[in-house]
């Protein structure tokens, strides 16, 4: 669909070169597998700006015309003061990074995409939270392959997604036993204990979204994170950084907080974001003074009941509008159909019973003999280093 001859190559070396382009930047995301609000353009600027200042930034893009095809987001260091690399964006911090791909793209796409960064000055690109599984990466590992450059995939781990349906009930006898009846008595115990409310922000002013953040990053630093110097408050510029994300987010409809409070206290908060109709659960903090309660699982419990809530309402207003049979309507920014968990799967996320989908890291050389080599090295060496480093910490123990 789109002939090599026909596509030019796009390379984009600062925050405000990619600002520049973020109208087509930001119209390739909609039409491409990406549900992330992250990947577009503005929150990858931002993450560059936080986490790489002095970096190069070296995003690649696919053009067609006045159209964009592909992006590719990446930023340069060097591994070890030595080796050069060049990394997809994000960290645990923010995800702010996607390989994005028009839908409509074939092989050629995806052929020219590594073809454009074969002349980086990078030993290796490492792509190092990429959904392997998905139709997207798939596509590039195998234009990997066919340029003669094998990739490295190896999983990660995995996040598990939950989709939403339009009957709670039937979503809560889908759980365990033991974590249903859990969950309906901590709710229970915790309505008997004050006035409990549930308070969902999906839509907020762009000058209430500091105040949101701050009261619920203050419950974070009330738990062993604020203890421990990693709460979002007690690092040096992380809450400037999740304001501007937030304040980004809710310009485009997609910010989504999430506090559950007893007696008018914010004991509870999620912050999290949505993209076609995916919910991303993205950093969930309690006051542990109310930790009997489990009140981070009470929260689930409350949105997923709202969720499910939404959904019905929506699928009985559309049958009402149009007589057809019921069914789950189409996606859009401000309905959601699965919520997404986004970190690694854990014990207390697990009882949810989610679907679960790999993360994992996909390292290749385009090219280069340097870089075939350290990604020899590192397939051989790194399994063995990794082995004897676990086996010290546990003597250590």
């Amino acid at each position: 669909m789109y002939p090599l001859r026909e596509m030019q190559t796009l390379v984009i070396d600062s925050p405000e070169k990619l600002r520049a382009e973020a109208a087509r930047w930001d119209d390739l995301w909609r039409r491409s597998a990406a549900t992330s609000p992250l990947g577009r353009a503005e929150p990858v600027a931002q993450w560059l700006e936080q986490f790489a200042p002095r970096g190069t930034t070296t995003a690649l893009a696919l053009c067609r015309g006045d159209t964009m095809v592909a992006a590719l987001p990446l930023v340069s260091s060097r591994l070890g003061g030595v080796l050069s690399e060049a990394a997809l964006t994000g960290n645990e911090w923010s995800p702010c990074g996607e390989l994005l791909v028009d839908a409509a793209a074939d092989d050629a796409v995806y052929d020219a995409l590594i073809a454009a960064c074969a002349p980086l000055p990078a030993a290796w690109l490492w792509c190092g939270a990429a959904a392997i599984d998905q139709p997207h990466w798939q596509g590039w590992s195998a234009a990997c392959r066919r340029a003669g450059a094998e990739p490295l995939i190896q999983t990660r781990y995995e996040v598990g997604r939950t989709p939403i349906g339009c009957d709670f009930e039937a979503f809560l006898r889908g759980l365990s036993r033991s974590h249903r009846h859990a969950m309906t008595k901590a709710v229970r115990r915790l309505g008997e204990s004050g006035t409990l409310t549930f308070r969902r922000e999906t839509a907020p002013p762009v000058d209430a979204v500091e105040p949101l953040l701050f009261a619920g990053f203050e419950i974070e630093d009330r738990s062993w994170k604020g203890r421990a110097g990693t709460s979002v408050l007690r690092t040096p510029g992380m809450f400037g950084y999740f304001v501007r994300q937030g304040e980004e987010l809710a310009r485009r409809q997609s910010l989504d907080l999430s506090f559950v409070e007893l007696d008018g206290r914010p004991i509870a908060f999620l912050y999290g974001y949505r993209g076609k109709g995916v919910l991303f659960a993205h950093k969930i903090g309690y006051d542990p003074d109310f930790a009997q309660f489990s009140p981070g699982q009470a929260l689930f419990y409350l949105l997923f009941e709202q969720l499910h809530a939404e959904q019905a309402a929506a699928t009985q207003a559309m049958c009402a509008a149009t007589g057809a049979v019921p069914r789950a309507p189409e996606p859009h920014e401000r309905l959601v159909h699965v919520l997404d968990f986004s970190g690694p799967l854990t014990e207390a996320t697990s009882r949810w019973r989610p679907e679960a989908y790999p993360i994992g890291k996909i390292v290749v050389a385009p090219r280069r003999l340097v870089g075939k080599a350290a990604l020899y090295a590192y397939r051989r060496w790194w399994p063995r280093l990794s082995a004897l480093r676990r086996l010290v910490a546990g003597n250590r123990g």
